[in-house]
């Protein structure tokens, strides 16, 4: 909050809200840190490109620690690639993440 009250007034007018709003949506709700994280991932493994391959979910989410099994990981990946092209761009990446997050708090 405090990167976006301008103003520094400890509160967020109507502009500053809907900067926040933008922000979460592009974010899927993750913090500035975390979608830095995840964006890192994502250029390493994306090799230059604008996509990454469907096949380092597994190591990703490794990575970062989550127990979620394969087949709910490529259940998910699946629901998300909805063109089958087998690769994730960076804003699908993160509602991989997103979806997995939730899978394991439900858990």
């Amino acid at each position: 909050i405090e990167m976006l009250d301008k103003d520094g007034s400890g509160s967020l007018d109507f502009q500053e809200f809907e900067q926040l709003r933008e922000h979460l949506r592009k974010t899927r709700g993750f913090l500035k840190e975390e979608a830095d994280e995840l964006h890192m991932i994502f250029r390493r493994v994306a090799c230059g490109t604008d996509e990454m391959p469907l096949e380092e979910l597994h190591r990703i989410k490794s990575y970062l620690g989550y127990s979620i099994s394969a087949e709910e990981l490529d259940r998910i990946a699946a629901k998300i690639d909805k063109d089958k092209s087998g690769t994730l761009k960076y804003d699908e990446l993160l509602s991989v993440i997103r979806m997995i997050q939730d899978s394991e708090f439900c858990s």
